[in-house]
C-alpha cells in the first residue's frame, strides 16, 4: 500500500527533478530552472566545437538566478528535461534578462551538438521564433522523450550578466505573460495620467518644474520599458537591432539629469540651499559625462576597466544621492506633508535603484519580482508620491491665492469707507484720493477736482496708508487704482495727470 501511494504521489506532480534530470508534463509546469542546470564558466574565449563532451559541466548556482561576473568569457549552462506526458509537448525557456547580447540553445543526440534556436538583442525582434518582450525559446519534445539541452551566453564584452531561466508550458507562458504585461500596462498608464497632469499644471501656472518633472516621467517610462523589453517589442521597428547603450544608458541618463532638475526646483534648493544646489549641479555633469564618454567614445578602454570605473560612478552617484537626502531633512519642517512625500519617494527609488545595482553587478539579490524588474515597481510608488505631493501643492499655491483675493477685495471695500484726517481737521476719503504731493512741510491731497493741503511729512504719512498706495518719487505717492499708462520715467493717471518716477522708487510698483 506503502509503494502504491509514492507511485501516485510520484506520477501527480506536474514537474519534478531526480539527479538532475527535470520531467515534465502538460499543465501547470513553471520551474525555475536554476537547481537543475549546471554551467561552467571560463576567462578565456573557447569554442563550442574545442568540447568534445559537456559531461565536466557541473557548477550549481546557491541563488534562483544566474549571475556571471565582468571577466567570463566562455558561459555555458547543461540541463536535461524529460517529458512524461503520452504526446509530444512544446515547452518554452524564458530569460528574464531582456538586454542579453546572444543566446544560443543546442540540444544533444548521437551526433552531437544540434541548434535548436539563437536570439538576443543581436538579432532583429523580428527574427524571433516568440514576439514576446523577454527572450523566449520554444522547445518540441516527444513523447516519453529525455534530452539533454546546452545554452552558450554570448555577453557583452567585460560586462556582468544576471538572468533566470524558467520553463514554462504553453498555458503557463501565456497566463503570465499576459499578467506581466498588465502590470507594465498600468505602469505606463499612470506614467502617462501624471505626464498630461504635469502638462496642464505647466500651462496654469506657468512653472517649468511640472515641465522637468513631465520630462522626466517621461523619460522614465522610456527606460523601464527598455530594461524589460517593451521598448523593442513596441516601439522599435521590428527589422532594428536594438542597441543598448543607445536606448537604455541614454534614457537613464536623460531620467536622472531631469530628476535633479525638478528636484531642485521642487526643494527650492536654489533659495534655501545655492552651494549644495551648485554642488549636486556639478557632481551630475561629472557622473553623465563619465558614463556617456565611456559608453560611446572609449568603449574599448572602458571594457577593460569596467570594475573600477563603475566603482568610481556609483561612488559619484552616492555622493550625488546623499546631497538630495540631507536637502530634504534640513527642509522637511518647512512643509512636511509635501517634503515627507517626496522624502518616502526619493527612498522608494533609491531601494529600487540599490536593488538593481546589486543585482547587476554582484549577483548579491534578486532584483526581479514575478519576472519583472524592481525598478518597475519602485517607479510606480514614486511618481504615485510625487503626482500626489504636486496636487497638494497646487492645492495649497489656489488656496493662497483665493486668500490674496479675498484680502485684496477686502481692502478695497475698506478703502471705499476709510478716511484718514489730517491735522487741519479736514477728513479725506481713501477711494477718491488721486495722488499726495510733497511740497516742503506741506502736503497736498489731490483729490477728484481739488486739492487739500495740511502740514505733515510724506514719510510719516505713509505708513498710516494701505498697500495700494506707494511711493514712486521722493515728493509723490499714489493711489495704484487710477493708473492708466507707465513709462520709463512717468506715470499717467486716468485724469492724465503726468507724475514723475523715481529710479529708485521704480520697484514699488
Amino acid at each position: 500500500m506503502r509503494k502504491i501511494l509514492l507511485i501516485i504521489i510520484f506520477f501527480s506532480l506536474k514537474s519534478f527533478a531526480f539527479q538532475d534530470t527535470l520531467f515534465v508534463s502538460t499543465e501547470n509546469t513553471n520551474v525555475n530552472l536554476t537547481k537543475s542546470t549546471s554551467f561552467f564558466t571560463s576567462e578565456e574565449d573557447i569554442l563550442l566545437e574545442d568540447f568534445a563532451e559537456i559531461d565536466f559541466i557541473t557548477n550549481k548556482s546557491s541563488k534562483d538566478f544566474f549571475y556571471f561576473d565582468f571577466n567570463q568569457k566562455t558561459i555555458l549552462l547543461k540541463f536535461i528535461i524529460k517529458n512524461i506526458s503520452k504526446k509530444e509537448n512544446t515547452y518554452f525557456l524564458r530569460f528574464s534578462n531582456a538586454l542579453i547580447y546572444e543566446i544560443e540553445l543546442y540540444k544533444k543526440d548521437n551526433l552531437g551538438l544540434n541548434i535548436v534556436d539563437s536570439t538576443g538583442i543581436k538579432y532583429p525582434f523580428l527574427k524571433r521564433k516568440e514576439k514576446n518582450r523577454n527572450f523566449v525559446i520554444p522547445i518540441q519534445m516527444k513523447e516519453k522523450e529525455a534530452s539533454t539541452f546546452l545554452i552558450k551566453f554570448n555577453k557583452a564584452k567585460g560586462r556582468p550578466l544576471v538572468t533566470n531561466i524558467i520553463l514554462l508550458d504553453d498555458n503557463s507562458y501565456n497566463n503570465t505573460s499576459f499578467k506581466e504585461y498588465i502590470l507594465i500596462g498600468v505602469y505606463v498608464g499612470l506614467s502617462l495620467i501624471c505626464v498630461l497632469i504635469s502638462i496642464c499644471l505647466l500651462i496654469v501656472l506657468k512653472d517649468k518644474m511640472y515641465l522637468f518633472y513631465a520630462l522626466y516621467v517621461l523619460f522614465l517610462g522610456l527606460f523601464i520599458v527598455s530594461y524589460s523589453g517593451v521598448f523593442q517589442q513596441v516601439i522599435l521597428d521590428g527589422h532594428a537591432v536594438l542597441n543598448k547603450y543607445k536606448h537604455y544608458v541614454v534614457f537613464s541618463e536623460i531620467a536622472l539629469i531631469l530628476f535633479v532638475l525638478f528636484s531642485q526646483h521642487f526643494l527650492d534648493a536654489k533659495k534655501y540651499q545655492p552651494k549644495l544646489y551648485k554642488t549636486l549641479l556639478w557632481v551630475l555633469g561629472v557622473a553623465v559625462f563619465l558614463r556617456i564618454l565611456l559608453h560611446f567614445f572609449f568603449n574599448e578602454l572602458f571594457a577593460g576597466f569596467i570594475p573600477i570605473f563603475m566603482k568610481i560612478w556609483y561612488t559619484i552617484h552616492l555622493f550625488g544621492t546623499i546631497i538630495i537626502a540631507y536637502q530634504i531633512i534640513t527642509i522637511y519642517k518647512k512643509n512636511k506633508l509635501k517634503h515627507g512625500l517626496f522624502a518616502f519617494a526619493y527612498l522608494s527609488m533609491i531601494l529600487g535603484a540599490v536593488i538593481s545595482v546589486l543585482y547587476h553587478s554582484g549577483g548579491f539579490v534578486n532584483g526581479m519580482i514575478n519576472n519583472l524588474p524592481i525598478l518597475l515597481y519602485s517607479s510606480f510608488i514614486e511618481i504615485v508620491l510625487i503626482t500626489i505631493a504636486l496636487v497638494l501643492m497646487v492645492k495649497n499655491i489656489i488656496y493662497e491665492k483665493e486668500q490674496l483675493v479675498d484680502s485684496v477685495i477686502k481692502e478695497k471695500q475698506k478703502n471705499l469707507t476709510d478716511a484718514i484726517v489730517l491735522n487741519n481737521k479736514s477728513k479725506v476719503y481713501l477711494n477718491s484720493l488721486k495722488y499726495i504731493k510733497s511740497d516742503g512741510n506741506y502736503i497736498e491731497f489731490h483729490i477728484e477736482e481739488k486739492k487739500i493741503v495740511d502740514r505733515n511729512k510724506l514719510k510719516t504719512l505713509q505708513e498710516t496708508l494701505p498697500s495700494n498706495f506707494v511711493r514712486i518719487h521722493k515728493s509723490y505717492i499714489i493711489n495704484k487704482n487710477y493708473i492708466k499708462t507707465t513709462n520709463s520715467n512717468s506715470i499717467i493717471l486716468h485724469t492724465d495727470i503726468v507724475i514723475p518716477l523715481s529710479r529708485h522708487y521704480k520697484k514699488n510698483l
